[in-house]
């Protein structure tokens, strides 16, 4: 950069030089008494004119002839190879700065780092982008990269919007070429959702897949700051971050002294499956208060043995299931009226899109499980 600085103020120090000589010219011709021959006539202008500028031009070559002579053949030399070197210096003076200019925007590819650890580059923003899984449809729209979204797998039912988008399969079984067909730009994948095969095979094609597989609660505000990068939507990513970290921390702060209360939380019911201390429903229930009995678990997510939940008296059910009524497999629990949460009632549903789906939505779930669980406390006074 310092070096296109100083080409153009050479080049600007030389111009002044010559334009200093062209003003002397000028000024000899117009200190030069000229009158027009008489033969031209009051009426003849465009005859006036035309001389005029052969009297300018040729005294423009008598004041150079007479400038030539009176330099030295050296100055002569001089001038001219100052003159060769200026028109050089303006060449390389335009390539000097095109680099200058132009290295930033390669050095300044869109470049992000997913959750696998991969680097994910683009040259320009994402304008047609792939969405493998429920999630992560939700999580674009909420990151304000929904205009650019071009297709989606089965379930992807929120916002709205989202189910006008082509089909290109469900998360277990994508339609590859379908989405090759779509030209996307962009795949955002779920990494421990999606079949490896498939997306290495997407890979193969050329297309930029990103992973993508939110854990924890700062995962999801992380998420929405990736995706906006990428797809170019920037602002409405960060203001959907720096909302949803706020709202997280709003409900720890309220619940952060609140009594402990045992919490089950029901995946399924044949096989009884339930949640891990690394998943993030455990870190919900944690946020509200509540200790999940079965937080020493290793694995996200694994089944267990029915004797394993009697032995542990929960003072709350929670279950969701997999659609968005109340699942009948959680009044079984009432066959057991000796746990605490069947004697106190607390039997309770959340949907599954509000909790189960890694989305700024985890929150309103999240706000339930909490009211549920401060009923739980309010009952447990009156009902010891």
């Amino acid at each position: 950069m310092k070096l296109c600085l100083f080409i153009q103020q050479y080049i600007k120090t030389s111009a002044a030089f010559q334009r200093h000589h062209r003003q002397g010219l000028r000024l000899a011709v117009r200190t030069s008494a000229y009158h027009p021959p008489a033969t031209c006539g009051p009426a003849a202008l465009h005859c006036a004119d035309t001389k005029i500028q052969i009297y300018v031009m040729n005294r423009l070559r008598v004041r150079r002839a007479q400038l030539r002579r009176s330099l030295s053949a050296l100055e002569y030399l001089i001038v001219m190879i100052s003159r060769i070197i200026q028109r050089w210096l303006k060449r390389l003076f335009v390539a000097t700065c095109f680099c200058a200019l132009g290295w930033p925007l390669v050095v300044n590819a869109l470049q992000v780092t997913d959750d696998s650890g991969k680097k994910v580059s683009l040259d320009k923003p994402a304008r047609r982008i792939v969405s493998l899984a429920p999630h992560l449809t939700e999580l674009l729209f909420a990151a304000g990269a929904g205009d650019a979204v071009v297709g989606v797998v089965s379930h992807s039912d929120y916002p709205p919007e989202a189910a006008q988008r082509a089909q290109v399969g469900d998360a277990q079984n994508l339609d590859v070429e379908s989405i090759v067909t779509l030209q996307p730009d962009l795949v955002v994948a779920w990494q421990s959702g999606n079949p490896t095969p498939q997306l290495e095979q997407l890979i193969r094609f050329g297309i930029p897949v990103f992973y993508s597989e939110p854990r924890h609660l700062e995962d999801i505000a992380t998420s929405l700051e990736r995706l906006g990068k990428l797809a170019g939507s920037d602002e409405p990513a960060l203001a959907a971050a720096v909302t949803f970290r706020a709202e997280s921390r709003r409900l720890f702060d309220r619940y952060a002294g609140a009594a402990p209360v045992r919490v089950f939380y029901e995946i399924w019911h044949q096989p009884l499956m339930t949640v891990g201390g690394k998943h993030l429903i455990s870190q919900l229930i944690r946020m509200c208060g509540g200790r999940n009995i079965f937080a020493d678990l290793a694995a996200p997510a694994a089944a267990v043995e029915r004797e394993a939940v009697l032995m542990a008296d929960p003072e709350v059910i929670i279950a969701s299931g997999i659609t968005q009524q109340r699942p009948p497999w959680l009044d079984q629990w009432l066959n057991w009226p000796q746990l605490h949460a069947v004697r106190h009632k607390h039997l309770y549903f959340v949907p599954p899109d509000l909790i189960q789906r890694h989305t700024p939505r985890v929150l309103e779930g999240a706000r339930r499980v909490c009211d549920q669980l401060q009923q739980a406390r309010v009952s447990g006074k009156q009902h010891p």
